[in-house]
């Protein structure tokens, strides 16, 4: 008779928790669906530049990003559908990749002569977070172009503290391709980067064209320094399983001091 006590309750627990699982997936489900969605990676420049949208990447999270492409250049390079950006690895950094869509990444050159010593300018700023627990120490810049005549590419900018604006790197180059570690003054869970793209065509000689600058990539990693790693978040079905136990042991605990009383 004992036996067949504990097996009745252990039916009822089972029903229970059977006909509560549509109830708790629902919910689980329910709350992820609240939650703003990152925009996924590899995409193009102006997905990412449309107020309160965010990408993440092997752990670090992007956002408050802003983009300026084009000013008064000869040929202003691609807009921002055609700048691809895409995860970065490089070693136990990571970071973002920017490249062109079927082209240059940016592009000055001189067809005439009266048009030589015009610039293309462009400039990308963002936020980087690090996994809870971690900190940014150091920051890789690295870029591709190409030169030729007194054609020149600067690169140059700066990895700031997102809050003061404060200076906790720079860089600056004038090279057709150039790579750079930064290790920045003092670590920060959240940094802002902001850089300045500038080519230049060149002065003319004897009445034709100097030459003609491309900038045909554009990455830019960091490390961090810490034990912390991308936020752990249960999936719906763990949090269904979670909350069943726990029900599941209310009802046996329930019943067993039933039976003591």
């Amino acid at each position: 008779m004992k036996k067949k006590l504990v097996d009745v309750a252990v039916v009822s627990a089972i029903m229970r928790i059977a006909y509560g699982m549509p109830i708790l997936v629902g919910l689980a489900v329910l709350g992820f669906a609240g939650e703003s969605a990152a925009t996924p990676l590899p995409t193009t420049l102006d997905q990412l530049l449309t107020p309160g949208a965010t990408t993440s990447f092997s752990g670090l999270g992007y956002s408050t990003i802003q983009a300026v492409w084009g000013n008064g250049a000869v040929r202003t390079g691609p807009p921002t559908t055609g700048v691809a950006v895409a995860g970065a690895l490089s070693g136990s950094e990571s970071g973002l990749l920017f490249t062109g869509v079927g082209g240059s990444l940016a592009y000055a050159d001189t067809p005439l002569a009266s048009l030589a010593g015009t610039t293309f300018g462009a400039s990308v700023i963002y936020d980087v977070t690090a996994p809870a627990g971690s900190l940014i120490d150091d920051f890789t810049i690295s870029y591709a172009g190409l030169e030729s005549g007194t054609a020149s590419v600067d690169v140059k900018g700066a990895v700031r503290d997102p809050t003061t604006l404060g200076v906790l790197g720079s860089f600056n180059f004038n090279a057709a391709s150039d790579s750079v570690h930064v290790i920045l003054t003092t670590p920060e869970s959240e940094v802002q980067v902001f850089t300045s793209l500038t080519l230049s065509s060149g002065l003319p000689i004897f009445g034709g064209a100097a030459g003609s600058a491309e900038l045909t990539s554009l990455q830019e990693t960091f490390s961090t320094t810490g034990q912390g790693g991308p936020p752990s978040v249960p999936e719906p079905a763990t949090l269904s399983l979670f909350a069943i136990g726990v029900f599941g042991l209310a009802v046996r605990t329930r019943h067993h001091r039933a039976r003591t009383n």
